[in-house]
């Protein structure tokens, strides 16, 4: 007889919850090697990125990224909405395309009276 004891069986991780997951880890990096992680993790090599209609490289994306942190303390993420399509299951996660709306609100190391300064990025991002 065997047992699973009490574990369910693995289940393919939602592509819109790793993209989420991902992007969640950039913005709340607190250290250089922990932000070039989660970037390297989330964006290939060979990926193609736009910001408003320029295309950027890799390099110009991760210098954008890190000086919307340049003085981070903290951040939050919120995710107003996502997208899939279905691709296939390869391991446990899972393929295909999807798109991620969010809202990364950082709070600098200033005080402004009671409070930090903040810095809040509206975006999405499109992923295959």
């Amino acid at each position: 007889m065997s047992s699973n004891h009490g574990i369910s069986p693995a289940e393919p991780l939602p592509l819109t919850t790793w993209i989420q997951d991902r992007i969640s880890a950039l913005y709340q990096a607190t250290t250089e090697a922990a932000f070039n992680e989660a970037f390297d993790v989330l964006l290939h090599q060979d990926a193609q990125i736009y910001v408003n209609g320029a295309r950027l490289t890799r390099v110009e994306y991760k210098r954008q990224v890190q000086e919307q942190k340049l003085v981070e303390h903290s951040a939050t993420l919120t995710f107003s909405n996502a997208v899939q399509v279905q691709g296939k299951s390869v391991d446990l996660n899972e393929t295909g395309s999807v798109g991620v709306f969010y809202k990364a609100t950082i709070y600098e190391n200033a005080l402004v009276g009671a409070g930090r300064m903040t810095n809040i990025i509206t975006s999405s991002l499109n992923a295959m």
